[in-house]
């Protein structure tokens, strides 16, 4: 919750569930320096900024995986969590039927990113994977990096710069 100067000497903040409180500010350093467009926030240690910046980064790289799309065979194809596990799905029913000499489709029906309807045989659909996989990769990489870089960071200041 952060404090904001509303009129000389008087600072205001809005309190969780709505509620609001103000404060006679005194000090003229504080005075001026809220003045100045400034805002004051509660002391935050070093520990509790990187909590909240790597939460922060988690949640950046869970956006970016939902939306995450990549390029494969002239195509924009989903490549989120939602698509990996239906891949895998896949691969693991055609295993099981060939276990059996069940018959497996020669062709998988797939709509792309950009709703194309394709059918994949399932050397295509290993390569669509492969490229899924990939595009997953980067975005866990990225977020290893990120996180990374917030730990070793020294400074509040330091762990504040550090976005996805």
């Amino acid at each position: 919750m952060t404090w904001k100067l509303i009129s000389e000497g008087v600072a205001w903040r809005e309190l969780d569930g709505g509620a609001q409180e103000s404060r006679l500010v005194s000090d003229p350093e504080i005075v001026a320096w809220l003045a100045s467009g400034n805002i004051l926030e509660p002391a935050q240690t070093l520990e509790q900024a990187q909590r909240a910046q790597l939460d922060l980064i988690t949640a950046s790289r869970n956006a970016a995986m939902a939306a995450l799309v990549t390029s494969w065979d002239g195509d924009m194809w989903d490549a989120n969590e939602e698509t990996s596990n239906r891949i895998a799905n896949i691969f693991s029913m055609i295993r099981e039927a060939e276990s059996q000499n069940i018959p497996t489709p020669g062709g998988i029906p797939w709509r792309t990113a950009d709703n194309k309807s394709r059918v994949l045989t399932l050397p295509e659909l290993t390569g669509m994977g492969q490229a899924v996989f990939l595009a997953q990769q980067g975005l866990w990489a990225k977020n290893a990096m990120l996180k990374d870089a917030i730990v070793a960071a020294d400074t509040i200041a330091e762990v504040k710069a550090i976005v996805w």
